[in-house]
């Protein structure tokens, strides 16, 4: 086999094919972003994740909170499945303390949901991976 047909048969493998299927995995959190949504102006963290274990390692998992009340108990929910204990005054208080979480490992749980006849990946449940240290 050249070296052209080794790295394009490289490329086609670690093309992401469909949501990843629901389930529990050890994810990396890659990336906190922070942006104003596109069509209303308010804002939203996105938040990256990195799957670094099992049969779908390398795999990224993608959530959003938009900064609004009806999403507080998602905010919430990650928040202290991180194991965060600081007080937080509003959104950008929340954020910032979500982007000082990136590279630590978490235990997640995803489910998927259907949008416009598109898939979604995105996040349930997670929990610190205390078992490895950031």
């Amino acid at each position: 086999m050249s070296f052209m047909d080794e790295m394009n048969s490289a490329g086609e493998a670690t093309i992401e094919q469909g949501p990843l299927p629901e389930g529990t995995y050890t994810a990396s959190l890659a990336e906190v972003t922070t942006e104003a949504h596109p069509e209303d102006g308010i804002n939203r963290t996105n938040l990256e994740f990195h799957v670094v274990e099992g049969p779908h390692n390398t795999r990224r998992v993608w959530d959003k909170v938009k900064h609004v009340q009806a999403v507080l108990w998602k905010a919430g929910t990650l928040f202290n499945g991180m194991g965060l204990t600081a007080e937080v005054d509003g959104w950008d208080d929340w954020a910032a303390a979500m982007s000082e979480q990136k590279g630590r490992r978490f235990i997640i749980t995803t489910k998927n949901r259907e949008y416009k006849e598109k898939i979604y990946t995105g996040i349930s449940d997670l929990s610190a991976d205390d078992g490895v240290p950031f």
